[in-house]
């Protein structure tokens, strides 16, 4: 069989597994590079299935499985000729509507693609969850299926479930604490988070803070952003103060801080604790204090009189009985210096003044009147 080109033919022989067909096929070694080529491109991409860590599958229209990749042994425990039948076996149970829902209505739009999430059995009973994502190919005769290429997701789903449940129980606390808390974008002023008592407190809106919490059209005067961060632009300590709210009247013991949020970005997280009963029991304890100063005051000034006047009592009664006193004791003197007069007079009317008399009556006189301006002096001085 030689060619006009003066060269023989080669001969390959390909066997279609599908439809169990023999092609003898002669190429001219003019293209014979290019289905060289061909045939090289085909190893490769054969390769690159073979050890893809991703597990291929091929559905037909009745979802029964006409291909599976060698990966699925290393997936899923199965050989790839033991691994067949109707795919809707090996999904798990509460995937498998989740899984019709899916495909069945994408088997009638070529060219339509799918991704859903599901577990799927492996060979030891035990499951594993695969992101599957298909493309309808059942009109492509190369294919005639759906071509999923499946990734195994299992620790990422349990990671994602595990995160998923703690920020449920964490949600759970916050939303059992009476203080409210939420978390707020420090360049838009969004509300990205709210717990049960602030959500309860005030409306859910997708609203700035300072129009949903405080009703205000612009940002708020007293806002504290600036101040949750130093000098580097880094976060700041807590930032912690009272505030009254003007729209509900109430008054609030304030936790600002900045932290970082899932996608990154600074946010700004607030706890405001309710103290207006603390507040009104601190109004009312200082005004109680006050009261109770001014009556302290009252009754020290009244103590004050009262003592001053006890003195001065007390003075009256010590002055009544030094008057008494110096009564008693004026009279004696007074007596002396009576009799002293009485005296002169019978001396003058007998002759017996002369000028001793005289000098020692005087002298005598002298002596009552000291002892009498001694007494006064010692009135005095009292």
């Amino acid at each position: 069989m030689r060619q006009i080109t003066g060269f023989w033919p080669i001969l390959f022989i390909e066997e279609d597994v599908r439809n169990q067909k023999r092609t003898f096929i002669f190429i001219d070694r003019y293209w014979r590079p290019e289905r060289m080529r061909l045939m090289l491109s085909e190893e490769f991409y054969k390769k690159i299935i073979e050890n893809s860590s991703d597990v291929i599958f091929i559905l037909n229209e009745r979802i029964e499985i006409i291909y599976a990749s060698p990966s699925v042994k290393k997936l899923l425990g199965y050989d790839t000729c033991e691994f067949s039948g109707l795919f809707f076996q090996y999904v798990k149970p509460e995937n498998l509507m989740q899984f019709k829902w899916t495909i069945l209505p994408a088997l009638d739009k070529p060219g339509y693609t799918v991704t859903v999430t599901i577990g799927i059995k492996t060979r030891s009973g035990s499951y594993r969850i695969m992101e599957m994502t298909g493309t309808n190919l059942i009109s492509d005769p190369n294919i005639k299926g759906f071509l999923f290429n499946s990734r195994d997701i299992t620790e990422t789903h349990l990671a994602q479930k595990n995160i998923r449940s703690y920020f449920e129980q964490l949600k759970s606390i916050l939303d059992g604490l009476d203080s409210l808390i939420y978390v707020v974008d420090v360049e838009t002023y969004e509300v990205l988070f709210m717990n049960r008592a602030m959500q309860n407190r005030f409306a859910s809106d997708s609203l700035p803070c300072w129009s949903l919490i405080y009703k205000r059209n612009s940002p708020c005067p007293h806002c504290s952003f600036q101040e949750l961060f130093d000098e580097k632009k880094e976060p700041a300590p807590p930032l912690i103060r009272e505030l009254k709210n003007p729209h509900d009247n109430r008054w609030y013991l304030v936790n600002n801080q900045v932290i970082r949020w899932s996608s990154g970005k600074m946010v700004r997280l607030e706890i405001a604790a309710d103290i207006t009963d603390r507040k009104l029991r601190e109004t009312t304890l200082i005004e109680k204090n006050i009261v109770l100063e001014k009556k302290v005051e009252e009754e020290r000034e009244k103590s004050l009189r009262n003592e001053k006047l006890l003195i001065h009592q007390s003075k009256m009664a010590a002055m009544g009985e030094m008057i008494g006193a110096i009564a008693h004791q004026w009279r004696q003197p007074l007596n002396a210096i009576g009799i002293l007069l009485q005296d002169m007079t019978d001396a003058h009317e007998f002759g017996e003044m002369n000028n001793e008399y005289l000098i020692r009556s005087v002298q005598l006189g002298m002596q009552q009147v000291n002892f009498l301006s001694n007494t006064i002096d010692d009135f005095r001085n009292f």
